[in-house]
């Protein structure tokens, strides 16, 4: 850490650092509906020190008095993608950037609100664990917490509450839509979630297990779209393709049966509900112990949305770090000890929606 803040220190006062991109101690995040996410331009040539160089407004001329390099290709990359804009002769960065001492009291923040949601959310939860026990799938409530409920139905909630805007469609002029920040110091571990299907019908899987395993299954690129109209058309599993590409993985037994958790968007699935339940105090909470207005102010975020949508993506991961701890929820083994892990176990890691 002592090594990287002299860095920036030399980039920013004497300019002897040329190219310095850094970016791998830097968490990038995009919460948007894109082409192609901004996070693999940021990471070409030095466009990292570029994007920090202009938080304050640069000159071309004030860039060449710091010796920090750059080229007309890069600049014109990086307006493409819309995280710099040109005001005169200055350019300006687009897009929040928070340095190490932002992002440290940031996530001081987030982990008061997590803390507070954690008692009033764990009952529920404890019964989620319960009822996916009661049908031989307690090891999915990893994967459910986190990419239904916490990173999933959360933002839905939101959304309906009118707190966040939908995705729009992308137009012919622009690369995303949305939100992209970036924070100084990166998280030890991160999941994600890849979804294949539509609003009616879709199968998901949390990211973040054994490569061995996640490659094998991600070998047939189709594969998920595969299983997802199979089980939606016939309600198992029936297409010789998907059972000989994906068996292996538990999702189904011998005879096309789906073994893994359906969730049901009705008021009947008791999944659903309490996943609805669990969702909606989490916003609920959120919301009310914010102070979002203070938050945009302290961190000069463009509007509130933008400023919830950060600071909750930091809550959520300290909310599951509480989960984790207090063993409310368990890492299956695919996530705890990936290395004895074998291929039937991914099944752990994934469940299916649908909304009639």
């Amino acid at each position: 850490m002592i090594r990287i803040l002299i860095i920036i220190n030399l980039v920013f006062c004497s300019g002897l650092i040329l190219g310095q991109n850094n970016s791998k101690k830097n968490d990038l995040t995009c919460f948007c509906s894109a082409r192609e996410t901004p996070n693999s331009v940021v990471n070409y040539d030095n466009n990292l020190q570029l994007l920090k160089s202009f938080s304050d407004g640069r000159s071309k001329k004030e860039l060449d008095s710091l010796h920090i390099p750059y080229t007309e290709s890069q600049l014109k990359l990086l307006r493409m993608f819309d995280l710099i804009r040109k005001d005169k002769d200055k350019y300006y960065t687009n897009i929040p950037i928070l340095d190490e001492s932002q992002t440290i009291h940031l996530r001081t923040q987030s982990k008061l609100i997590a803390d507070k949601i954690t008692p009033l959310a764990v009952p529920d939860i404890k019964e989620l664990v319960s009822y996916l026990n009661s049908i031989n799938r307690s090891k999915n409530a990893f994967s459910i917490m986190f990419s239904y409920v916490i990173d999933g139905l959360t933002w839905r909630i939101f959304e309906e509450k009118g707190i966040i805007k939908p995705f729009i469609t992308i137009d012919n002029t622009s690369q995303w839509t949305g939100h992209f920040w970036i924070l100084d110091s990166r998280r030890d571990t991160k999941y994600g979630t890849n979804t294949s299907g539509d609003s009616a019908f879709s199968i998901s899987v949390t990211n973040g297990a054994s490569y061995k395993i996640m490659k094998a299954f991600y070998e047939d690129d189709n594969s998920l779209e595969l299983i997802a109209n199979d089980i939606k058309l016939n309600g198992k599993v029936t297409d010789k393709r998907v059972i000989d590409a994906l068996s292996k993985f538990g999702l189904f037994n011998e005879q096309g049966n789906i073994t893994i958790p359906i969730i049901n968007e009705n008021n009947q699935d008791r999944l659903y509900t309490l996943s609805r339940l669990i969702s909606s105090k989490i916003c609920e909470i959120t919301v009310l112990n914010a102070s979002i207005e203070d938050v945009v102010k302290e961190y000069h975020f463009k509007n509130n949305e933008q400023a919830l949508v950060i600071l909750y993506h930091e809550i959520m991961w300290d909310l599951l770090d509480n989960l984790i701890a207090q063993n409310i929820v368990e890492k299956p083994l695919i996530l705890s000890e990936p290395d004895k892990a074998e291929m039937k176990d991914l099944s752990d890691l994934i469940f299916i929606t649908r909304n009639k």
